[in-house]
């Protein structure tokens, strides 16, 4: 786990912050199984569409826009005919004409962007390769905008990742969504220490500056030696030299690894010999 510091603790389990949010996130989807429309945002964040079904969730909505949009603003044909459409086969075909249809009324019409935003995340459910990059940048816009919890953050980066690789057939089975999210995670979890060891870095700018001006060391051995200097400059956290300690950095993390590494092991295990 990393702390708000993107530092590393040595608890391997989730807090209780986390496992509450967790908890409310799994009766939100069990709702959604059995009828209950999410929002565009929950989307968004991996949540399944209604029913986890892509076309039970396109005649919801289409029936929900309509409710709200305003009575004195002109439905156009093309757009009332796309919601049709749509409704009775949401398929790739129907749902680009839809979104297309909605965009051309979305400058003067908020509702009919929202409708605009959503098809573009049943599309990408299909599989449709640009309104997966389209939903990538609503997952970003949301959190910029304060729209979205640290956690909904992450899910989001998860479903985009997940979503990206489906295979553009078209087709939604149930389940999808939860794949997507199994899928992106897996990815997360392999970045898991880069992204550790990249956040404490970055903490400090001046000294990750000095380590990458560093020019190359000629050895294995002078790299060891100018890693050292260079991790000392940008941390300042060095244990005292004396008879058993040589100058050895004490920073989590890295430490950890720059030791395993002396020793001739990487991630806990034995390097392959050469």
């Amino acid at each position: 786990m990393t702390s708000s510091t993107g530092r590393r603790s040595d608890s391997a389990s989730p807090n209780a912050d986390t496992l509450d949010a967790l908890k409310v996130r799994e009766r939100r989807i069990t709702e959604i199984h059995d009828g209950a429309l999410p929002t565009t945002d929950e989307l968004v964040c991996g949540y399944p569409p209604r029913g986890d079904s892509v076309q039970a969730d396109a005649m919801a909505y289409v029936d929900f826009w309509r409710q709200r949009r305003s009575d004195n603003i002109l439905l156009a044909d093309e757009l009332f005919i796309a919601s049709e459409n749509a409704k009775v086969t949401a398929d790739v075909e129907n749902l680009v004409a839809l979104r297309a249809a909605a965009l051309q009324s979305a400058d003067y019409c908020y509702h009919d962007l929202q409708l605009a935003e959503r098809v573009d995340v049943l599309i990408a459910l299909l599989g449709e390769g640009e309104a997966t990059g389209r939903v990538m940048l609503q997952a970003v816009k949301r959190r910029a905008r304060g729209r979205a919890s640290d956690l909904d953050v992450i899910y989001a980066i998860a479903f985009a990742i997940g979503v990206s690789t489906t295979s553009g057939d078209g087709h939604y089975e149930a389940g999808d969504a939860a794949k997507n999210l199994k899928f992106g995670f897996r990815v997360l979890g392999n970045f898991a220490p880069v992204i550790g060891d990249l956040a404490l870095i970055h903490s400090d700018g001046k000294g990750l500056a000095s380590l990458v001006r560093r020019p190359p060391a000629a050895s294995d051995d002078d790299w060891e030696l100018e890693t050292t200097a260079s991790l000392d400059a940008i941390f300042g956290d060095v244990k005292e030299d004396d008879d058993d300690a040589h100058g050895v950095i004490v920073v989590p993390v890295i430490a950890r690894q720059w030791e395993r590494r002396r020793n001739g092991q990487r991630c806990g295990r034995a390097c392959p010999s050469s």
